[in-house]
């Protein structure tokens, strides 16, 4: 057999130095997240008015709550699918993550457009959406669409994606959750010629684990010649001792494994084998450089879990007292819904016939009591918990209830749900009001409103002028006389009109739309997730190339320049000694033995 001679040249086709298992590692998308984001109307803008006073977003949402007896607070249903790394190594490059929104508009929002508004189409400007990492690296990834237009019909669905790169910090996990969003809806449109809305702009916040990353350790072993190459002769039978003249060692004092060592590529022609750690290569008589790729592991490391947290969500009163004043104007009880059971009625109103015998607020004679005498009352944080145990899918102590108001005049304190024993430590499903029943049904509001748009133009409505006296008697003489009935409809028309012209109807409205009590909101403020498992990184793996040049055709390199300083290695091929180059530090030496 003929000696080795080790090139100073690495080939185009090498594995560099820095190539491991896990540098090599795909971004792989993770199956679709749920996330959940809440939008509020900003109070700092001019989005409308009603009856001529100036309304902000907030005030407007809470004027079309009022209207379908829905939430003043907008909850978006989206999906989002990530497509990020499932893992990469400490300390390496930035990498670029991507998130698909689909964003489904609630109907609170849609309903009232298209029932109340008439309107059949939405047009939403600045539609912003964005990805916080936090953990082992920290970023906000966002993304901005300066407008969208929608079709009001069946399902709402605005599609967005987000994209940018985040950069590993430090060993552990990168936890993606969506962040702070927002957009304008433009809506231009009135309401009985009362409220007139133009563009309505939200924030809004969201909760969720959209994804992760998990950034592993070092201590895969470090190659620090790589590629090693030989000039070998035709049909010759050559062996490299990996161990010594690959200079494997350890990374961060992580062992190695060296009966680890495989072979994970082939060469193109010719064989190879390795046992031992001796690479052992029969050349094939057809000149060429011949590639054989190998791989040698380190021991594996274990990656630290994470604690997980219990959800908290809370319920806020909408309006900020209910003093039993202007007509008694007070909510007279509500229902809470959780994963889809309903809790019994939650009184907000005391009523005693003959100050002696309580009314239940939900008896269908105490209605009409409780709204014209019943005194406003605030529950206590155990009434809503009792309400929420009582569910068949809620055990006891699995619903901290704290918090809320203490008096009916302050109902600024929300109630704080804390989900623990069988319900924490878990993503869990908001609780939502269902049932909100006041003194006045909310649907008679939009009767009202809708009654003055008949109205005469003193209430700014849109029917036409009924005919004067003198016109309907023309008309009942005519040429084309009308019937008595239609006379007289016509003459009781305009009585009723003259007399409307008298009343300012939109301050009316005004007034009477703040008798009407908002729907309480629900949100999550920290959402609930899992414990995470310590877990292992596996072996920690480098790979390498070994190449072999049989002379008769050109191989394939690009010419570096070799080192000012240069040792001489003897290696010894089947008891032949051969001389090979190597760009190893002035000084230094290794020698092999083999055959």
């Amino acid at each position: 057999m003929r000696g080795l001679r080790r090139k100073a040249a690495a080939t185009a086709l090498a594995v560099s130095l820095g190539s491991t298992t896990l540098a090599t590692l795909v971004a792989t998308p993770a199956s679709a997240a749920v996330a959940t984001i809440t939008c509020s109307g900003v109070t700092n803008d001019v989005a409308g008015s009603v009856a001529g006073a100036n309304k902000s977003s907030a005030d407007l949402l809470g004027l079309l709550s009022s209207l379908t007896g829905g939430s003043s607070e907008l909850t978006l249903g989206v999906n989002v699918t990530p497509d990020v790394p499932a893992s990469v190594p400490t300390g390496s490059d930035p990498f670029d993550a991507k998130f698909d929104f689909v964003v489904t508009l609630p109907p609170s929002l849609v309903s009232p457009l298209q029932t109340v508004l008439g309107k059949t189409s939405l047009k939403v400007t600045n539609a912003t959406f964005a990805v916080n990492a936090s953990g082992a690296a920290t970023t906000t990834l966002s993304s901005t669409t300066p407008e969208i237009n929608l079709a009001l019909g069946g399902t709402v669905i605005v599609n967005q994606s987000i994209t940018g790169t985040v950069t590993p910090e430090k060993a552990g996990l990168i936890t993606y959750r969506p962040g702070i969003a927002g957009f304008s809806a433009v809506v231009d449109a009135s309401v009985a010629g009362v409220a007139n809305i133009g563009t309505i702009t939200v924030t809004c916040t969201g909760t969720g684990v959209l994804g992760s990353t998990s950034v592993k350790p070092a201590g895969a072993p470090t190659i620090t010649d790589n590629p090693i190459s030989y000039d070998v002769e035709a049909g010759s039978s050559n062996e490299v001792d990996l161990e010594t003249e690959a200079g494997i060692v350890p990374d961060d004092e992580n062992p190695i494994l060296w009966d680890s060592l495989k072979i994970v590529s082939p060469p193109a022609a010719g064989t190879a084998s390795l046992t031992d750690g001796i690479l052992t290569f029969d050349a094939p008589t057809a000149g060429g450089t011949y590639e054989v790729g190998y791989e040698v592991c380190a021991a594996e490391r274990t990656i630290d879990g994470a604690e997980g947290k219990d959800e908290v969500q809370t319920l806020t009163f909408a309006d900020t007292k209910y003093p039993g004043a202007a007509l008694n104007t007070h909510p007279l009880y509500f229902t809470l819904t959780f994963d889809g059971e309903t809790t019994r009625p939650i009184p907000m109103s005391e009523f005693k016939l003959f100050d002696v015998l309580p009314v239940a607020v939900d008896d269908p004679d105490g209605f009409i009591w409780h709204g014209l005498f019943g005194k406003p009352i605030v529950p206590s944080a155990a009434t809503v918990r009792a309400a929420l145990e009582a569910l068949p899918n809620v055990d006891p102590g699995e619903i901290v209830v704290g918090g809320g108001p203490t008096s009916i005049n302050d109902l600024s304190t929300p109630y704080t749900f804390t989900f623990a024993a069988g319900l924490g430590r878990t993503d869990v499903p908001q609780v939502t009001v269902e049932d909100w029943k006041t003194w006045l049904p909310g649907d008679v509001l939009e009767q009202i409103i809708s009654a003055a748009s008949g109205l005469g133009s003193g209430g700014g409505g849109s029917t036409p002028e009924p005919p004067t006296y003198e016109q309907s008697f023309q008309q009942l003489f005519g040429s084309t006389p009308i019937s008595i009935d239609q006379f007289w409809k016509q003459i009781g028309d305009r009585f009723v009109y003259e007399i409307m012209q008298g009343i300012d109807i939109p301050t009316v409205l005004d007034g009477l739309t703040k008798l009407f009590p908002k729907a309480p909101t629900t949100a999550t403020t920290v959402a609930g997730e899992e414990d995470i498992a310590p877990s292992s990184t596996g072996p920690l793996c480098a790979q390498g190339v070994v190449q072999f040049v049989v002379p008769g055709a050109a191989a394939t390199t690009t010419t570096t320049t070799a080192p000012a300083s240069t040792t001489t290695t003897t290696a010894k091929v089947a008891g032949t000694t051969a001389t090979r180059s190597s760009g190893a530090t002035a000084g230094s030496s290794r020698t092999s033995v083999t055959g």
